[in-house]
């Protein structure tokens, strides 16, 4: 494949799952890392995108938006279902949890049991998703809907959001960096989690392999403000070592697995 092409197919990639890893795609299109990184430099110069460690996001301007539900869903699938099984293991009777608007936390939605609980959550899919559970106890938080997500969003969201008080929060991210910590495209996505995790006793972030390394718009969070992260076994060695160097509980699960 001339050079080219192999550009013309990173972008569409890229538009497509919203982020890209240079091992990934040098394992896709059988050529070196080293390759890889030349091509993502010339695409940056381009305007193209914009250079990660390990890879790259969507120029500054695409960055703003978020991707289509639709694309997030399909992008790690069996990776989120995986780390999904494992977030909902220790749900109990009686709690009041809270999921956010991201695809991770959809999937701990679709596998939570039909428990006596009561979920805050301002997507419209999550809603979907648990309507015909029986005794799962559903509060919607109101706002701006975005079409993007298919969930709520945007001040009244947030000012809504601030009279409920969860047990546990479900959520995900665009980005995990160990300088930066959790990160977002949206702003105003990364406003509502930040609200979502004061509001919560114990908060669970959800986040496949292809989160890390990753630097996003927006900053959401510090290590230091989330309880646990759940991932699967694609993650870097040394980069949990890191995390666990900061006092992140972590959580690795093998997607091939039962759980």
């Amino acid at each position: 494949m001339l050079a080219l092409q192999r550009h013309r197919e990173i972008l569409n990639i890229l538009a497509a799952e919203g982020q890209i890893r240079v091992p990934d795609l040098a394992t896709r299109f059988e050529v070196t890392e080293e390759t890889i990184r030349r091509d993502l430099a010339s695409l940056e110069a381009q305007g193209g995108l914009v250079r990660t460690h390990g890879g790259a996001l969507p120029s500054e301007k695409d960055s703003m938006h978020e991707q289509p539900y639709w694309k997030r869903e399909l992008f790690m699938a069996k990776e989120k279902r995986a780390i999904a099984r494992r977030a909902v293991e220790n749900v109990a009777p009686g709690e009041t949890i809270m999921i956010d608007g991201s695809s991770s936390a959809l999937c701990a939605a679709r596998e939570l049991p039909d428990l006596d609980v009561t979920v805050l959550t301002h997507s419209l899919q999550v809603a979907w998703t648990l309507a015909d559970r029986e005794h799962v106890n559903i509060v919607g938080i109101g706002g701006r809907l975005s079409r993007f997500s298919l969930s709520f969003i945007g001040s009244k969201t947030v000012n809504d959001l601030r009279e409920y008080h969860a047990n546990t929060l479900f959520f995900s991210c665009r980005g995990i960096s160990l300088d930066w910590g959790l990160s977002d495209a949206n702003e105003e996505q990364a406003i509502l989690r930040g609200q979502m995790l004061t509001n919560s006793e114990k908060s669970i972030c959800l986040a496949d392999h292809s989160k890390f390394n990753v630097t996003a718009l927006r900053h959401v969070a510090d290590f230091a403000d989330i309880d646990a992260l759940i991932t699967d076994d694609q993650v870097d060695d040394a980069v949990l070592k890191e995390l666990r160097d900061k006092h992140v509980d972590i959580d690795v699960v093998r997607p091939g697995k039962s759980y």
